[in-house]
Formats: C-alpha cells, structure tokens, sequence
C-alpha cells in the first residue's frame, strides 16, 4: 500500500513544497518514507529516506537510492568529481564511501552532498532503436545509486539523506 500527500509549509524557516510517500510491505514489515522538499527559493533539492523495522526478522542488505538523469553534453563530455579526481560518466563505475560530489556537464554543475557515506555506481543509460542503417544505440542519460548498508533490528530505524544543488560553473 503507497499513501502519497503533498504539504506546502513553512519548513526549518523556509517556504518549501514537501512531497511524502509511505509504504509497508514485505516479510520484515518495514515502514518506508521517502521526502523530497524543494524550497521556494534556491536552487536546492532535498531528499530523506527514512526505513522503520515494525517487527518481523532481523533485517541485512543494502539500501540504494537510484537517480537517473539526462545532462546536457555541448560538446563536453560529462564526468563525476569527488575529491581532486573526475570520471567519466561515460563508463561504468562504483566509487567507495562518498559524502560529497559533483556532477558536470557543459554549463551545468550539479552538487550532492550525502549525510551518510555511500558508495556510488554510475553507468550509462542506453536506447537501442531501429534505423534506416540498422540498429542503433543512444545514450539517454545516466543512472547513479548511492548504496547503503543497512541492517535493522526489529524497532530500529534508519535515515539517509542528500542534497542536490546546482552550482555556477567557473
């Protein structure tokens, strides 16, 4: 069962549009929140995940928050930054145990800040469509899943959170 609401209200001294969802399944009988706010003014995107073990078998795996997203290339290919070193997005990858990185794209910077480290796959996204010269492969963005480990006993609870910000580019 999913319950969606939408609440637009004064959060921590800013006006911001909160979306929450809610949903309890699975043997474990885990309760799932997932909130996303977007302040009224900025450039910010704030998402919490928050996992309530209601009862049931102790609970091990890993948790993943997956974000697919289509940049915009202009000529520059686009690649992750954490720390002093850049990939390419262009190529599967796992980074281990972020806490902040960016995403850039031509004129586009895009921050994350994670309030636990996770580790971070990224790999392309592709299309393979028909075309008068045979079939063809298209890239159409590019997937990232921040990764947790998780292990929750029953009554325990969990939360992870990031921050997406754009950023000017230099």
């Amino acid at each position: 069962m999913l319950a969606a609401t939408e609440i637009l209200t004064p959060l921590h001294g800013h006006n911001s549009v909160e979306v929450r969802a809610e949903a309890a399944e699975g043997p474990a009988e885990l309760a799932i929140e997932k909130t996303l706010r977007l302040p009224l003014e900025g450039t910010k995107l704030c998402y919490t995940l928050r996992i309530r073990h209601r009862g049931g078998p102790s609970l091990r795996a890993s948790l993943v928050s997956e974000w697919n997203m289509g940049l915009p290339e202009q000529g520059t290919p686009a690649v992750i930054r954490a720390g002093n070193s850049a990939q390419p997005l262009s190529a599967p990858a796992e980074l281990p145990s972020l806490g902040a990185f960016s995403l850039e794209s031509g004129s586009l910077r895009l921050a994350s800040v994670v309030q636990a480290p996770a580790r971070l796959w990224h790999f392309p996204v592709h299309t393979v469509s028909s075309s008068e010269g045979g079939l063809e492969r298209v890239t159409q963005g590019h997937c990232l899943a921040l990764v947790w480990p998780l292990a929750l006993e029953p009554g325990a609870e969990e939360e992870v959170s990031l921050i997406w910000e754009t950023l000017p580019t230099d």
